[in-house]
């Protein structure tokens, strides 16, 4: 449980304003900082950084992607399984924005530390969900426990163009926050990409520069000097002709005579090749991966070999992306599915990075699952359930045949394709509803994984036996 504080306790000192503003009927959020700061509000880093915006919304997509089910809550039944590419059933239409709602999260929680949804019924059933600004919405307190009462959110008036206010209960609306150590109930002070919003105005503050220094026809900031005699008509004549000869990339490297008694011509400030910009770029860049928990080799193909791919795949996943998940499903099944008799989950084991780690750490469990460890203590380090008679020690037996095709190096296995993946979903699909021995066939899923699968089947094991890897400990 999170402590209750009662704001009147606290004294800040805000170095942040927020002024809102409409135009089109668009909320337009202006930060005013401190005049010590010059930093670009969060907003404008995202508008205007492509490397800002292109490692939050990898985030966001890899986030979205992420496999689920929605079970009956009573008994386990799984109602929906978004990898089976089968439409939503009837009654459960409404979760039809959910991963789009799930990416758009991940972004707000990244930018603001806040998000909303307001679920949407119609006759005590529900019938979607409407995504709301995080920047038009805000808490109220009680000012007896400090708890929220209730959300006090901003419109517009479409005929007046005024906005005001209203206000949504505590029940209205499914609030998410990325929980900061300095904020007891609420969105935090600050967000992740508060941190990198320095890095950001330096990679768009070198865009801008780069920018006019080639509408400068790549010449640095001069002053021209002209002897002291000359009229101010001429000075302004001659810094016409100027600009019209030499500014613009279209003019770089043109040359003129002109008949002058002295011109001289005096550079300020420094040119780009003097700026050593490639290695300033390249230390904000991974500033801001670094903080965003982004890999490089995400961003740019050249920043690691294939082996470092993978293991920075898996990085992604097990540090970033699937820690904040299990905190968000806990606000999915407490306000949203839990009412309804529902249970959500995600199905991490069917990420493809953690499926191809899977497989390597079953390699490695093979050699010394048949007398070192047990096959049930195996599949406990992978994360599977139990099996019957899987609690004895084995006798050392040869690598189990037909777990790879044989014509093919054991090192060099990978994962089955998004095809075969498929197949095995819609597979799993058909015996949950007409038995283990329904017929199946499919040309993608190689035999040795069906083999096992049927195997599996065969013993008595229900869905787990659609669950990597494809072959048994």
């Amino acid at each position: 449980m999170w402590q209750p504080y009662n704001p009147s306790m606290f004294i800040t000192t805000p170095t942040v304003t927020k002024s809102l503003s409409v135009q089109d009927g668009s909320l337009i959020s202006h930060l005013v900082e401190d005049r010590h700061s010059d930093r670009m509000p969060i907003e404008s880093a995202y508008k205007h950084s492509g490397w800002l915006r292109r490692c939050i919304d990898l985030r966001a997509d890899a986030f979205a992607g992420i496999p689920f089910t929605i079970r009956r809550a009573s008994n386990g039944k799984v109602l929906y399984d978004s990898t089976d590419f089968n439409p939503l059933p009837p009654n459960l239409e409404w979760l039809a924005d959910f991963q789009e709602l799930a990416r758009l999260t991940e972004i707000a929680i990244v930018m603001y530390g806040k998000a909303y949804w307001k679920p949407l019924f119609e006759s005590g059933r529900p019938t979607g969900f409407q995504w709301i600004n995080p920047l038009m919405i805000e808490e109220e307190y009680s000012t007896a426990d400090g708890t929220i009462i209730r959300y006090k959110r901003k419109l517009r008036n479409p005929h007046t163009g005024m906005m005001t206010d209203t206000y949504l209960g505590v029940d209205e609306v499914v609030a998410f926050y990325q929980r900061h150590p300095l904020t007891e109930i609420g969105p935090p002070e600050s967000s992740i990409a508060d941190g990198v919003r320095i890095n950001a105005d330096v990679l768009y503050s070198l865009d801008k520069f780069l920018d006019s220094y080639m509408d400068r026809g790549l010449l640095p900031a001069t002053i021209l000097g002209l002897p002291a005699n000359t009229p101010p008509e001429s000075r302004k004549q001659f810094q016409a002709w100027w600009e019209r000869l030499f500014r613009g990339k279209n003019n770089a490297g043109r040359q003129h005579v002109v008949n002058a008694d002295s011109v001289t011509v005096h550079t300020i400030g420094n040119g780009i090749k003097d700026l050593s910009s490639s290695a300033v770029v390249q230390e904000q860049r991974e500033a801001i991966a670094a903080t965003l928990g982004v890999p490089m080799s995400h961003l740019l193909s050249s920043a690691a070999n294939r082996a470092t791919a993978f293991q920075e795949d898996e990085n992604l996943y097990t540090k970033g992306i699937i820690p904040n998940a299990k905190r968000r499903v806990m606000v999915y099944n407490k306000q949203i599915f839990a009412p309804l008799g529902l249970y959500f989950r995600y199905e991490f084991n069917r990420i493809e990075a953690l499926m191809r780690a899977d497989l390597d750490s079953a390699r490695s469990l093979d050699k010394i699952v048949p007398n070192i460890l047990t096959p049930n203590e195996g599949r406990a380090r992978l994360g599977y359930e139990r099996v019957d008679g899987g609690d004895e020690l084995q006798q050392a037996v040869p690598h189990v045949a037909g777990a790879v095709p044989p014509e093919v190096d054991d090192e060099d296995v990978d994962p089955m394709d998004n095809k075969a993946l498929a197949d095995i979903q819609k597979w799993r699909f058909k015996v949950q509803n007409k038995g283990a021995s329904v017929p199946f066939e499919s040309d993608t899923i190689p035999p040795w994984a069906q083999k096992t699968i049927r195997r599996r089947l065969d013993a008595g094991e229900g869905d787990e036996a659609f669950d990597p890897p494809y072959f048994d400990l």
